[in-house]
């Protein structure tokens, strides 16, 4: 699942990765970057109840008392990833009805 990796089809990476391509790094929801920490406990479009699960897996995993104390988004993803149970809320995160998010891109050919 991409959104365990920096390197990945939300839109924040794509418009880092080619700004000819792709419009902006913000979320369809308009309130931030999409990354995958926004989409997991931030973005308004998810169910409040899988955010709220989300980060509560999140802060499990990673030892800590509070998300803000998380200092590197993308190794806190993957420690959290260890858990099936945060496997399966990322499942239901990115299959939302709420959301539509890219399955695959065409990158341009290079000249």
């Amino acid at each position: 699942m991409s959104l365990m990796y920096k390197n990945n089809l939300l839109n924040f990476f794509l418009f880092t990765f080619d700004r000819t391509n792709w419009d902006s790094p913000t979320c369809c929801c308009g309130t931030e970057e999409q990354t995958a920490m926004h989409l997991l406990t931030r973005c308004p479009l998810i169910d409040e109840e899988l955010s709220d699960a989300a980060t509560h897996n999140l802060v499990l995993s990673n030892d800590i008392n509070d998300i803000s104390e998380i200092l590197y988004d993308d190794i806190a993803i993957l420690n959290s990833s260890r858990g099936p149970k945060f496997i399966d809320i990322c499942l239901q995160i990115v299959t939302s009805d709420s959301i539509n998010l890219r399955k695959k891109i065409t990158l341009p050919k290079r000249r």
